[in-house]
């Protein structure tokens, strides 16, 4: 999904915005997309301030509704006359960034080739996007999005270096054992709100454990809660979407650990600024617990083992060099 077409998108709302506002019943609409001998495709916006898309089709096809998103057949006057056309609306303000990725989708589709039936195209593309278009989520603490900011960090340093690589590296939505991993190595993110501590909280006796035959990294970040912070988790995902990475992809990902888009205004809201940045090797100079720990076995009655680490001198964590190592490594260009 192009990141210029999202761009054209957003600038077509600016356009709308700025025109005669239209009677209750009405719609302004800005053309999107020109379909040649089919018309166009229009970006619009009703008497009550909704905005749409305007696909111009032959009468009837399916209709839809997930949450605040409908899609529709009606039959509208425009510049062009009166024709028919699928109309696809979000009432939801809230819902709006993600409703202009899924906007792109559907031009992509029909532009793709599926003209056809322009109402199957948004109904099949929606299904794809329904969990993100429900406008559900309970909002998550402080720490939490330091939690998920940090490996969204992370992430967009490895897709710097490789943006083709996607989102394939970024493991800890799936509750897997790493955070990051590529083949035989791996990054486990930590963060903390604190002000002096240095400890992070491990849970398991593998978590700390090394990929077989590989390398783990431990990534840690210090940040500070500050009213106007240059950081949000969505300000890390926007970036990382303007670098090409799936919209629908990352939303989803974010959406599993508990930041849907419906929710970015409660969590674009909690900004931070980071403070301290660090890169350890785990390795048997790191303090830790493994399964190596016990060579017998984890003591009998022990199921789970959650524990905090006081992290090593600055002086043992890895240079610049180490880390852009680590970094090449994790998006494949060693």
């Amino acid at each position: 999904m192009s990141a210029e077409l999202v761009d054209r998108i957003r600038l077509g709302w600016i356009v709308l915005t700025e025109a005669d506002h239209p009677a209750a019943s009405g719609i302004t609409t800005h053309p999107i997309v020109d379909l040649g001998d089919e018309g166009a495709l229009l970006l619009g916006i009703d008497g009550a301030g909704v905005p749409c898309l305007l696909i111009p089709t032959d009468p009837g096809g399916p209709e839809e509704n997930v949450g605040l998103v409908r899609i529709r057949n009606r039959e509208l006057e425009t510049a062009g006359g009166i024709n028919n056309f699928v109309v696809i609306s979000c009432s939801e303000p809230s819902l709006r960034d993600v409703f202009d990725h899924f906007l792109a989708a559907v031009i992509a589709a029909v532009e793709g080739g599926q003209r056809k039936f322009p109402g199957s195209v948004a109904v099949e593309t929606l299904a794809r996007w329904k969990a993100m278009l429900r406008g559900t989520g309970a909002v998550l603490s402080r720490s939490n999005l330091a939690a998920l900011l940090a490996e969204l960090l992370v992430l967009e340093d490895v897709v710097k270096r490789d943006p083709e690589c996607g989102l394939e590296v970024w493991t800890g939505p799936d509750e897997a054992r790493h955070d990051l991993r590529r083949g035989s190595e791996a990054i486990e993110v930590k963060s903390t709100l604190s002000h002096t501590a240095r400890q992070v909280t491990i849970h398991g006796v593998d978590q700390l454990e090394p990929p077989t035959g590989g390398m783990l990294t431990l990534a840690w970040h210090r940040f500070d809660v500050t009213p106007r912070g240059p950081l949000s988790v969505f300000s890390v995902a926007d970036r990382l979407i303007q670098a090409g990475v799936s919209a629908v992809t990352l939303y989803d990902r974010m959406d599993a650990v508990g930041s849907p888009v419906s929710l970015r205004d409660e969590h674009d809201a909690v900004r931070f600024s980071i403070r301290e940045r660090r890169f350890f090797a785990v390795n048997n100079d790191f303090p830790r617990i493994v399964p190596a720990t016990f060579p017998q076995g984890c003591p009998s009655g022990i199921d789970d083992i959650t524990y905090k680490v006081t992290l090593p001198a600055n002086d043992l964590a890895l240079d610049n060099v180490e880390v852009e190592r680590v970094l090449d490594g994790m998006a494949g260009n060693l």
